[in-house]
């Protein structure tokens, strides 16, 4: 009796350790073949054994994936029209994009069906750009032309793309021969709104950066609604903004006992958390000036329903450092829109007499300058120094949320005496954690790094992950020791010292695969390997390293 041949035994699946080792190289492989042909080449070349399941697992868990959705193609053409759009020059737009998702945007415009293309206000009209692969240092590849139409019957917007050949030696100019530039934003309103006067308008001039229309992207690809405020003339109180913060949180402390409430890392709602968060990474994005923010803040805008309840205590707080003028400088126009859309959900979900209905209401009319955000901060940091303890977790957040409004301000003499007198009070408290302690040191950190003072920095942070190393062990690092090894290889690229720089890197960059905590963090790093030049081996264990 002929019996079956023996299927493969993956008794032997590769280890948390193997996975992490081969993930830029599966990843890499996985982006130009099949998955079929990845594992062949895994097996053969690295002698990497795993199931189909398991790769399928683990990239999920990676989150890599190949197949784009329909609402993800819409809000790329959304992006590349509004960029066409802002582009003031009127010379032809230069749009970022992969090989591969610009022939799927091809395929997904010209298949005829039934979808919704992004609203334009011109019946016929033809948008052209050359597409920029990322990593490339050439202008552009591949010159690319939408033309867009409108069923005289339907009133159902029709458009066809096409991928050109690059022509070097033909004008940028509009009006050349077929290609033409015909489209203003105005296409971002919302069918309900005054297109000739949409908001988006008064909060950007025309004539502003990069930087200052980035809120265009996020407003118009998160289906926001552009309607604009009714902001009334009364003038800017906040004396009822620091009532508001006072009654919510005193209110909030007295419903529920602080023993009974779990803490963890100062967070009270993981949802408002990834939020902020989120916020967070945007600005720190804005300010590389990286493309990310665009999507940063659109996946943002997807979670701020999930945001609003009247329990996170955390918000108000949130809501003043975040967002204050000192923090959102490198791009004013996003904190209006933030402040208006957290308005609109908060309005909605809790009514207009709720206090963070009148809190945002209010800031939208003041607060431009830090004294306002610093007194708002101190009033959150005292309720829960009286409700909590001085030293709790979350109280020492809002402290170091003085110090950092400090620091961005240009108050560095002042920041540094509060954050030295802070850091004395947690590492002589025997009650408080020592990550508590390297958080403030790390803030430390900074304001030498701002002074110039590297010597004194670098010492801080080799202080730091020495002291992560003693107290976590084998579970070393954690995101804040990962922050210090991005420091120092700040510091060794300020100091020109590429071999120390592309090492702490690389410590950095496998801190952060680790903890899973910063995963975006990855993204930075790999930007900045990419950027310098490749080293010697013998360079990355001799330069920097800490004696």
């Amino acid at each position: 009796m002929a019996t079956r041949g023996a299927s493969p035994s993956y008794q032997n699946a590769p280890t948390e350790a193997e996975w992490s080792f081969h993930q830029d190289d599966i990843i890499q492989y996985f982006e130009k073949m099949k998955l079929s042909e990845v594992r062949k080449v895994m097996e053969r070349d690295y002698g990497f054994v795993a199931s189909k399941r398991m790769y399928e697992t683990r990239l999920k868990a990676w989150g890599v994936r190949k197949n784009t959705s329909a609402i993800e193609k819409k809000n790329l053409l959304s992006r590349i029209i509004v960029q066409c759009a802002n582009n003031q020059s009127r010379k032809i737009t230069e749009i970022e994009i992969l090989p591969t998702d610009l022939h799927k945007l091809e395929r997904y415009v010209n298949k005829d069906s039934t979808k919704q293309y992004p609203e334009v206000p011109h019946n016929n009209c033809h948008i052209v750009f050359d597409a920029r692969y990322p990593g490339q240092r050439s202008p552009a590849h591949v010159r690319v032309k939408i033309a867009i139409s409108r069923n005289h019957t339907s009133g159902r917007p029709k458009m066809r793309m096409k991928i050109l050949s690059r022509q070097p030696d033909q004008p940028t100019s509009p009006g050349n021969g077929s290609f033409d530039y015909d489209i203003s934003p105005s296409f971002l309103a919302e069918s309900d709104v005054d297109t000739t006067n949409p908001p988006c308008s008064k909060v950007v001039p025309e004539d502003t950066t990069w930087n200052d229309q980035i809120h265009y992207y996020w407003i118009y690809e998160t289906s926001l609604p552009l309607d604009s405020l009714p902001i009334c003339s009364d003038e800017f109180s906040f004396a009822l903004i620091l009532q508001s913060v006072k009654s919510h949180l005193k209110s909030q402390f007295s419903r529920q006992a602080t023993d009974s409430i779990e803490y963890r890392d100062g967070a009270f709602d993981l949802t408002a958390a990834a939020f902020w968060r989120d916020i967070k990474y945007a600005i720190s994005l804005l300010k590389r000036q990286s493309l990310k923010a665009w999507e940063t803040l659109r996946e943002a805008g997807k979670k701020v329903d999930l945001t609003i309840s009247p329990e996170p205590r955390c918000f108000m707080g949130e809501l003043f450092a975040t967002t204050s003028p000192v923090n959102t400088k490198v791009c004013p126009g996003l904190r209006t829109v933030l402040l208006q859309l957290l308005w609109k959900e908060s309005y909605k979900k809790l009514g207009v007499q709720h206090p963070f209905s009148i809190v945002c209401f209010e800031l939208q009319k003041g607060d431009t300058h830090r004294g306002q955000s610093e007194q708002a901060i101190k009033l959150v940091r005292d309720l829960f120094a009286q409700h909590l303890d001085p030293l709790h977790p979350e109280t020492l957040r809002w402290k170091r949320a003085e110090i950092t409004l400090l620091r961005r301000d240009g108050e560095l003499d002042s920041a540094r005496r509060l954050c030295l007198q802070l850091l004395d009070e947690t590492r002589s408290n025997p009650n408080t954690c020592t990550k508590q302690s390297r958080i403030v040191l790390n803030e430390l950190i900074k304001m030498y790094m701002d002074a110039k003072e590297y010597d004194l920095a670098a010492r801080c942070c080799i202080e730091g992950i020495g002291d992560a190393v003693k107290e976590l062990g084998v579970n070393f690092p954690d995101d804040c020791a990962v922050r210090m090894m991005e420091d120092m290889a700040d510091i060794a690229g300020l100091r020109g010292d590429t071999g120390g720089q592309v090492f702490w890197l690389h410590q950095a960059k496998l801190g952060s695969q680790k903890t899973r905590s910063r995963s975006f963090t990855t993204g930075f790093i790999d930007e900045s390997l990419q950027q310098l030049q490749p080293t010697s081996p013998a360079q990355l264990q001799t330069r920097g390293a800490p004696v």
